[in-house]
């Protein structure tokens, strides 16, 4: 259903055994560009504007995608990510968003990457299974067929 949006999740485990540490989840989620903010999680903003008036254009922030701990209740104490460890960090974007849908998961997708090298870790769809090619374009494929239905609302 439209009205409902579309969430798309990328998983980043830990490998088996192993977890994450916190001062090394924050140094690389910091290097990629996130920033810890609303809901004690940290989030991807891309600047948009949002109202123009007789003063110009106005910009405010909006978040493209987010990063949660994996565990419940899914956010960070930034006063406490030296002593934190998790098995696993959770990506999403929320559709309709504030930018491209398919640009928006790139971008995100690029970031799991990133953090996927630097934490050590594998990436996962939302059901933790193995993020495969094939599973990506299905992903990119559910954004466009989403969009497109939600232009044509």
């Amino acid at each position: 259903p439209i009205g409902s949006g579309l969430v798309i999740v990328i998983n980043l485990l830990a490998r088996p055994g192993l977890e994450f540490k916190g001062e090394k989840i924050l140094r690389s989620v910091e290097n990629s560009g996130l920033k810890y903010g609303d809901m004690n999680i940290f989030h991807y903003t891309g600047s948009s504007i949002v109202s123009s008036s007789d003063s110009g254009k106005h910009q405010s922030e909006q978040h493209m995608f987010s990063l949660t701990n994996i565990v419940n209740p899914g956010t960070f104490d930034k006063n406490q990510m030296s002593t934190l460890t998790t098995p696993g960090l959770s990506l999403f974007m929320q559709l309709p968003g504030p930018a491209d849908g398919v640009k928006t998961f790139e971008k995100m997708l690029n970031t799991a990457q990133t953090l996927k090298k630097e934490l050590d870790g594998e990436l996962c769809d939302e059901s933790r299974s193995a993020l495969t090619y094939q599973t990506i374009s299905h992903l990119k494929e559910r954004i466009k067929e989403y969009c497109f239905k939600y232009q044509q609302a």
